[in-house]
């Protein structure tokens, strides 16, 4: 049974997923539809990218995740299909799969031929519903292969995500993301970390009184700031019991800076 998910920005107060669904099961009755989430701020690519380099790579292979954040629709950006490491990705080229498609050892970039959609109908703006999900559907049904809906694509964007760098004493990075629970997830790979090394930290104009990397937010009392390596594997700052975000004030993109404390 084809699984194919959905991330977005629709929301679910109106009908828009219910749209794209009712599309694909028209095409593909048995598919597995997975909504990933549906919350991503509205028009905010960034966090829709990170929000598929968290969960692309744990579903099956032959997967197709379907994201819409398009802030771009009816516009001369691309719409794409990529197949990642066996997976596919389906949606606007606008850097929404920037991280699948830099971390993925195995790619490959198409762009979806501009006479396919949805029969007789092809909406300005929602080609969520009238490109993406019926590329999906038809797929998933067998009844043609992705490489027949779309062209090799030469060029497709990727967001300019920066590259953390790393010294021997200090260590400069950016916040990627802010999740719900206000951590702050920064571009830091928790792997480039001496293990028992002790840090000195600061995000933006704020020092932290964090020397150690913890195991788990728990490990230090209530209200007090704590510095894990997170299940995506970078360094996340966080508040035990609160929200970093509102402790730090601070939004993606904000240097972050670790310094190396060494005892003679």
């Amino acid at each position: 049974m084809p699984i194919i998910t959905l991330t977005t920005d629709f929301g679910t107060a109106d009908g828009y997923v219910g749209a794209m669904k009712g599309v694909i099961l028209n095409e593909a009755p048995h598919a597995d539809v997975v909504d990933v989430t549906h919350d991503i701020p509205a028009q905010d690519v960034e966090a829709g990218a990170w929000c598929l380099a968290s969960c692309w790579r744990y579903y099956p292979e032959g997967t197709l995740h379907v994201a819409v954040v398009d802030p771009g629709v009816g516009t001369d950006r691309q719409a794409v299909i990529a197949e990642v490491d066996g997976r596919y990705l389906i949606g606007p080229d606008n850097g929404l799969f920037t991280h699948p498609l830099q971390r993925a050892e195995q790619r490959e970039v198409r762009r979806i031929k501009a006479d396919f959609h949805l029969p007789a109908h092809l909406s300005a703006t929602f080609h969520g519903r009238d490109i993406f999900a019926y590329a999906a559907g038809v797929i998933a049904s067998g009844r043609m292969d992705w490489k027949e809906i779309a062209e090799p694509a030469e060029e497709f964007v990727l967001l300019a995500v920066s590259q953390p760098e790393y010294g021997e004493r200090i260590i400069k990075g950016r916040i990627l993301h802010v999740d719900r629970y206000g951590n702050l997830i920064t571009n830091i790979e928790g792997a480039r970390l001496p293990p028992d090394a002790q840090w000195t930290m600061r995000i933006g104009g704020a020092d932290l009184s964090i020397r150690d990397i913890a195991r788990t937010y728990g490990d230090v009392d209530q209200g007090r700031p704590v510095a894990v390596i997170g299940s995506s594997g970078f360094l996340e700052i966080a508040v035990c019991g609160g929200s970093a975000f509102r402790v730090f004030q601070t939004d993606p993109g904000t240097p972050v800076a670790l310094k190396r404390l060494v005892y003679e």
